[in-house]
């Protein structure tokens, strides 16, 4: 009777044990890896959404010029997404009330917007200083909270991606302004 060496199909179980184990293990850094980066992105975006608050109310067009753009935005984890600053767009009231301290010599403006039964502080910079309260404003922007930067042009441009499929001649592209 011929004897059965078991030893060599016990190594190859041992060693395929320690593949697996190795292929495990480095799955389980990946996964850390990945959480500590997501993780970063997160703080990183708490810490830019509080700075972009501030922002808004201290240089609004600044502000406006650090959104995320849409094709960017898409691209990152949604845990990182829910940090981002909210676009605004649409047709709704924009307020503006003036309180004067002749005493003091001082006027104090503060704008609000109100779309789509949302109240928003807004901050303006350029043209829109100097308007004057309206029912049904065009207007678009950024909000964090309710604080809300509103660009002084009253349509946003848009990209050609976002106008991607509106016309397949193109005409509507030349005539929605479109930008890259």
């Amino acid at each position: 009777m011929e004897r059965f060496d078991m030893h060599p199909l016990i190594t190859q179980v041992e060693q395929a044990g320690r593949t697996v184990g190795r292929r495990i293990g480095q799955a389980w850094l990946l996964r850390c890896a990945v959480a500590a980066v997501l993780g970063l992105g997160v703080a990183i975006a708490v810490e830019r959404r509080a700075f972009l608050e501030k922002l808004i109310k201290t240089d609004p067009k600044a502000a406006l010029e650090l959104a995320v753009p849409d094709h960017v935005r898409r691209q990152l984890p949604a845990e990182v997404q829910k940090q981002l600053e909210e676009r605004v767009s649409g047709k709704g009231f924009f307020g503006v009330l003036v309180a004067d301290y002749p005493g003091a010599s001082r006027r104090e403006i503060t704008r609000e917007v109100l779309l789509n039964r949302r109240r928003y502080d807004a901050y303006v910079y350029g043209r829109r200083e100097s308007q004057t309260t309206r029912e049904r404003e065009n207007f678009w922007g950024i909000a964090i909270g309710s604080s809300l930067a509103v660009h002084e042009e009253p349509i946003r441009a848009l990209t050609l991606s976002e106008s991607a499929g509106l016309d397949p001649t193109g005409r509507a592209g030349a005539r929605a302004g479109l930008r890259e």
